[in-house]
C-alpha cells in the first residue's frame, strides 16, 4: 500500500511524518478500517489469541494499555466500523503532533477510550509488559495473568538487553515472560483460558 501523506493537513499541506513508525502506526489504522482485523508490531506474540475473536463479538475494537503515556499501538485490532479506530485514525490528520512521539498513538488513543468505553476495549500489560523480570515464575497469581494474556510484547524498557534471537531466549534467566516466551516458540501447549478473566483497563478508571 501507499504511504501515507495526509498527517496534520492544514491549507491542504501536510505536515512531515515525525519517523517511519508514524507511517506505520497509520497504516495499521488504514488497513483496519477497510478490511477489519488484527494489527500488531512484528515483536508480538498471540498467547490466547482465541479472545480477540471472543472480545470482537461484543466490543468494535481492542488496544493496549501501555504506562503514564496513555496506550499503545503496538496490539490493536478492530472493526471496519469502529468509532473508536475512525476517531483515532482521523487525529492523525487534525491534531498530528509530529514532533511528540506518544500523543497520537498514546494520548489521544487513551482520551478516546474514554469517549468510546461501549466500543473498545483496553488491554492491560501487552505492550509494553509491567516488569515480569523480576518476578518469581513460581508466582502462580501472576502466571495466571500471563498465560491467559491474548499476547505478548518482546520488547521491555526496563531491561538492560532485549529478546533479539532465539539465543537470547535460551540464554535469558527463567522468568514468568520468558517462560512463556519458551512454550510460543516450542510450540508448548497453554493451559486453555479462563472464561472468567479479565484484564480490560476500565476507561473511567484510567
Amino acid at each position: 500500500m501507499n504511504r501515507p501523506t495526509d498527517f496534520g493537513k492544514r491549507e491542504g499541506k501536510p505536515k512531515k511524518p515525525f519517523s517511519i513508525e508514524h507511517f506505520a502506526d497509520v497504516a495499521k489504522l488504514d488497513v483496519l478500517l477497510k478490511y477489519g482485523g488484527v494489527a500488531i508490531d512484528f515483536d508480538v506474540f498471540f498467547l490466547q489469541g482465541e479472545r480477540i475473536k471472543d472480545i470482537l463479538k461484543r466490543k468494535k475494537a481492542i488496544t493496549c494499555y501501555g504506562d503514564e503515556d496513555g496506550n499503545n499501538i503496538g496490539f490493536v485490532a478492530g472493526h471496519k466500523d469502529s468509532k473508536f479506530l475512525w476517531a483515532w485514525r482521523r487525529s492523525y490528520i487534525d491534531i498530528y503532533m509530529a514532533s511528540d512521539w506518544n500523543f497520537n498513538q498514546a494520548f489521544v488513543s487513551k482520551y478516546l477510550s474514554v469517549l468510546y468505553p461501549k466500543d473498545v476495549y483496553v488491554a492491560d500489560f501487552i505492550c509494553p509488559l509491567f516488569n515480569a523480570e523480576l518476578t518469581d515464575p513460581q508466582n502462580e497469581e501472576v502466571m495466571y495473568f500471563f498465560r491467559n494474556a491474548m499476547a505478548l510484547h518482546t520488547y521491555e524498557r526496563s531491561l538492560e538487553k532485549s529478546i533479539e534471537s532465539v539465543e537470547d531466549l535460551k540464554t535469558m534467566n527463567n522468568t514468568l515472560r520468558s517462560w512463556l516466551f519458551r512454550n510460543i516458540y516450542h510450540n508448548i501447549q497453554v493451559p486453555p483460558v479462563d472464561p472468567n478473566f479479565n484484564d480490560e483497563v476500565i476507561p473511567d478508571r484510567l
